[in-house]
């Protein structure tokens, strides 16, 4: 069965401010938008000679905006497909006639792009023919160009962007499988099993796009060695390039790189998505989880728009100075990370609708009659109530507890009920339409202790407390992040607050009003209580202020004069 859901409840808030700014006209005029395809010489911009980058991400944002029930402006989108579809050469290419011996990789990434929007814009284009046709024939051009852009590829050796071509793997496969288009699948799967082997030095996003495309080719081809390869990079990725707030360095580059970005932080959590859709391990799960509540929200500003954060010179701390608002890229891919989460937190067939997410959201079926309501705003809130629709007809309702909760209460209708979920899932007999199933959780208080997830005391019986004192730290309530945020704390206590003091015995952090109290500590005996919040939410405007992240250890108790 096939469910329209769509967002409710902060979530919604934070993609309803990312979809208002596709009718802004600054900066996303008709001409701005289009430069990348017109190339008008007296309107120059930034990235225009990323051919069809802009232009088709935006094309692919109306889209996940459309379907999550925000609304648009349709004259506006219809001008600017229109625009884009006039620019389109007999090769199948946009913008002016180029050098066909010449391999330009930003008009290889931007095609890939712009082939992804344009299968976007057919779910709400006026004239659906026009879009099928230019999608068939850009992606016949990609096609012959393939061979050509793997010469390029490996030609270019290190080069940051030398990955730039593989943005066309994953639309190349989506065509294939909309239209039957079998050479667009041959183009596909050529190109994913050409994908590097050593990614060093690489961009990030577009390493983790090639890898997207990469489920999609396995997916359509039964190719289970490319399936391996995907999950076995995306591992890979989590080892060495995982910050401790969920999200991914901007590029694949150790030391590491200066910055995250948001597209690449948004790919992380899609990736993560399907992996989990595919491979039903819930751990890819809980990477988009945490990686999507914390470091891509906290990549959307005030405006809306999405962007880019900073690793500053002091491990953990973050600093909005580099690309804060990413117009030309982050703002479009972040709003579609966002709708992957919401359509990933429910689905249904005959026998079971299956909340794997307790996300607010409404689910409806094809007809639009009411399937399930989902309430409580998880995981700012602790209590999920899950209402069911006419339209839920399967014989069970299956809620996915989250790995960071328990459950402390289960209602049906009200009364109490048995709540077993050894196996991570609460199986319910679907109640009649009307009944609401409120799911009271625990969510638990934690440690991320370079990469590994740990709950104090951190010493048993057998077992003495381990040396923390140079361990990555950060501290989560659920999936949240709690920072030491400048919003609420001195600035020069943040900074010099390095390391996080949790008595051995201790089992929870002192909570107060706005957030809770942890005691930090110096490199000497400066020392000082913190107030944590989490480190993303409704107030974007905290997302331009300085925070620590995570500490540079955990100790038993504060040090004293050089000790």
């Amino acid at each position: 069965m096939t469910l329209d859901v769509r967002s409710a409840g902060s979530l919604r808030a934070h993609l309803g401010a990312a979809a208002a700014q596709l009718a802004a006209s600054t900066p996303y005029s008709v001409e701005l938008v289009a430069q990348d395809v017109r190339w008008d010489p007296g309107s120059p911009r930034l990235f225009q000679d990323y051919r069809g980058d802009l232009s088709g991400r935006y094309l692919d944002a109306v889209e996940a905006a459309v379907a999550d029930g925000h609304p648009v402006d349709g004259a506006k989108s219809e001008a600017v497909l229109r625009a884009v579809l006039a620019a389109q050469q007999p090769d199948g290419f946009f913008g002016p006639p180029a050098l066909a011996l010449q391999v330009d990789q930003g008009a290889a990434w931007g095609h890939g792009r712009l082939l992804h929007g344009l299968l976007s814009a057919r779910r709400w284009a006026a004239d659906g023919a026009a879009v099928d046709a230019a999608t068939a024939l850009l992606a016949d051009g990609i096609g012959a160009r393939v061979p050509q852009w793997l010469r390029w590829v490996v030609a270019a050796g290190r080069q940051k962007f030398r990955l730039d071509p593989f943005s066309a793997v994953l639309p190349l496969a989506l065509h294939a499988e909309a239209s039957g288009a079998k050479p667009a699948l041959v183009a596909a799967r050529t190109l994913a099993e050409a994908l590097p082997a050593d990614a060093d030095r690489a961009h990030m996003h577009g390493y983790l796009l090639a890898l997207r495309g990469q489920l999609e080719v396995a997916r359509l081809t039964g190719a289970d060695d490319l399936l391996r390869d995907a999950q076995e990079r995306a591992d890979v990725v989590a080892q060495r390039y995982l910050l401790p707030h969920g999200g991914v360095t901007e590029s694949l580059t150790l030391p590491w790189d200066a910055n995250t970005e948001g597209c690449g932080i948004a790919d992380w959590v899609m990736l993560n998505l399907r992996l989990y859709q595919l491979l039903d391990d819930p751990r890819y799960l809980d990477r988009a989880v945490v990686a999507a509540f914390n470091a891509l929200l906290h990549t959307q500003r005030a405006s809306g728009h999405f962007g880019c954060e900073t690793l500053s010179g002091e491990d953990g701390v973050l600093l909005s100075d580099y690309a804060p608002e990413a117009w030309w890229c982050c703002t479009f891919h972040g709003l579609r990370a966002l709708r992957h989460l919401v359509v990933h937190a429910v689905d249904a067939d005959a026998d079971v609708v299956r909340v794997h997410l307790p996300l607010a959201l409404t689910a409806r079926d094809g007809a639009g009659v009411p399937v399930l309501t989902v309430t409580g705003d998880y995981p700012y809130g602790d209590t999920v109530e899950l209402t069911t629709g006419p339209g839920l007809r399967a014989a069970e309702l299956h809620v996915r507890v989250p790995s960071t909760a328990g459950v402390r209460r289960l209602l049906v209708g009200g009364a109490p009920a048995r709540a077993s979920a050894a196996d991570g899932w609460l199986r319910l007999a679907a109640p009649p339409p009307g009944t609401t199933v409120t799911v009271e959780l625990a969510q638990h208080e934690w440690f991320d202790v370079d990469g590994e997830a740990t709950v104090p005391p951190f010493a048993n019986t057998t077992l003495p407390a381990p040396d923390l004192a140079t361990a990555r730290v950060a501290a989560f309530r659920g999936p949240l992040l709690l920072a030491a945020s400048t919003a609420d704390n001195p600035p020069d206590d943040v900074l010099r607050g390095r390391f996080l003091v949790h008595p051995r015995e201790q089992r929870a952090f002192v909570h107060e009003a706005g957030g809770v109290r942890a005691a930090t500590s110096g490199h000497d005996s400066f020392a000082a209580d913190l107030t944590l919040a989490p480190l993303a939410g409704s107030d974007r405007s905290r997302h331009d202020r300085t925070v620590r992240t995570w500490f540079q250890g955990l100790l038993y108790a504060r040090r004293t004069l050089h000790h």
